[in-house]
């Protein structure tokens, strides 16, 4: 008997544009295509490794779509560190709320959430310990919250090095990736656009612009790519949260069928 080819999740940052994960796996299951491995980069990080704990897309989307604006800002809006930066105590604690005290290594998937070392640029790959920290870690973005400490190194938002994790996933053993890129839509529309921007609006656009030809040059390497049609969608932005799970969903539907051929 052929044994079966594994399937790995490569699933990018986007802030609130990260709800349409949500929308690609709960398609990819209901077409019966398995996800055996999954790397996360901040909200890809979130979403799949609440996935990977739950077991259940289900949840997830009720996590998701039950939280409220209020709730987004008040769980990841604490008080401000030494740094003067967020902390981000209160997501990790929120996050820990929703799927315990559980290690990495324990999952049933296996899964790794991508950070950047920010005193030698290299991303990280947590693959091991404490769940709930390693989100945060792969979450917390430069300039909004401070950074998170694990195992000796200083850890930010892992979009900064890996947008998009394909090589991950590859290095996790997959043989079959299917990346999901959150950045192929991100500036708004020509008519839309401001003569005068604002410098958070700089910082803000230089930072994407970072992580936007960073995955483009990642998802190079990926057998599949997923690129939800969601329209302009700021990263904080978490108000038409049911719209970006269905434009996963419209993506990811539209991918099937050429990822099911490369598993046979």
């Amino acid at each position: 008997m052929t044994k079966r080819k594994k399937l790995g999740l490569a699933l990018g940052g986007g802030g609130a544009r990260g709800l349409a994960h949500i929308g690609v796996i709960k398609v990819l299951l209901e077409e019966k295509i398995p996800i055996d491995l999954i790397a996360g980069t901040s909200m890809g990080a979130m979403v799949g490794g609440l996935y990977a704990a739950l077991g259940d897309i289900e949840k997830v989307e009720k996590i998701a779509v039950d939280f409220t604006v209020k709730d987004w800002v008040s769980t990841f809006v604490d008080r401000v560190g030494g740094m003067g930066l967020i902390k981000g105590e209160r997501a990790e604690n929120k996050i820990r709320a929703m799927v315990g005290d559980v290690a990495i290594e324990k999952l049933s998937i296996p899964f790794g959430a991508v950070a950047t070392d920010i005193n030698t640029a290299e991303k990280v790959v947590i693959d091991r310990g404490d769940l709930a920290k390693g989100i945060r870690a792969s979450c917390s973005v430069p300039l909004l919250f401070e950074p998170v400490v694990m195992e000796g190194r200083t850890l930010v938002d892992g979009g900064t090095s890996c947008p998009v994790p394909v090589e991950i996933v590859k290095e996790m053993g997959a043989d079959v990736i299917v990346a999901v890129n959150l950045d192929s839509v991100y500036f708004l529309p020509e008519n839309q656009r401001k003569t005068k921007i604002s410098t958070l609006d700089v910082m803000r656009n230089t930072l994407f612009l970072l992580k936007y030809h960073l995955a483009e040059k990642e998802i190079r390497e990926a057998d599949v790519v997923i690129n939800p049609a969601i329209p302009y969608v700021g990263d904080l932005d978490f108000v038409n949260k049911k719209s970006l799970i269905t434009g996963g969903e419209f993506a990811a539907r539209k991918a099937i069928e050429l990822i099911r051929p490369l598993l046979v």
